[in-house]
């Protein structure tokens, strides 16, 4: 499998710091037939049209400070791009108001209790609609040109 790697700024968890994290964004043409092999996936992928559906999954552990703005990273990002998508809030036995906040910016909360960010990603692909899924840290601001320059990167064969 090939990835590929864009950079988007994260919070400033420190006045002092600014950090870039490096995301790795996956997609696969296979999609259904490898998860639906190996038991991650119990629906077939769905399109609209002839645009592929985009899953955003975030997986998250008490991050209500920052989750609600990634969210709206994510939205702006997406409207902007102009593709269906979806969000999927993957809450890991979150404590605090990680889950509300996700539900009050229109994500889909998929509650797990397994401590493990691996198997909290896994968890969110399974609850997927979409034929291309991105995994965007509960602490990291995409933009724009990160999700357009993810999809073109995509179509030119990508994965």
């Amino acid at each position: 499998m090939q990835t590929f790697s864009l950079e988007a700024q994260l919070p400033e968890r420190d006045a002092k710091v600014k950090r870039v994290r490096t995301v790795v964004l996956r997609w696969d043409q296979n999609l259904d037939s490898r998860f639906s092999r190996s038991g991650l996936c119990k629906t077939k992928s769905l399109r609209v049209g002839q645009t592929f559906v985009i899953s955003f999954i975030v997986p998250a552990h008490n991050e209500q400070a920052v989750i609600g703005r990634t969210l709206q990273a994510i939205h702006d990002s997406a409207r902007d791009v102009g593709q269906p998508y979806e969000i999927i809030v993957v809450d890991d036995a979150s404590t605090d108001a990680t889950a509300k906040i996700a539900r009050q910016h229109d994500a889909t909360v998929v509650p797990v209790n397994h401590r493990q960010i691996a198997a909290t990603r896994n968890s969110g692909g399974r609850a997927a609609h979409g034929e291309r899924l991105f995994f965007v840290d509960a602490d990291t601001f995409i933009n724009p040109r990160t999700v357009a320059s993810a999809l073109r990167t995509m179509d030119k064969g990508a994965v």
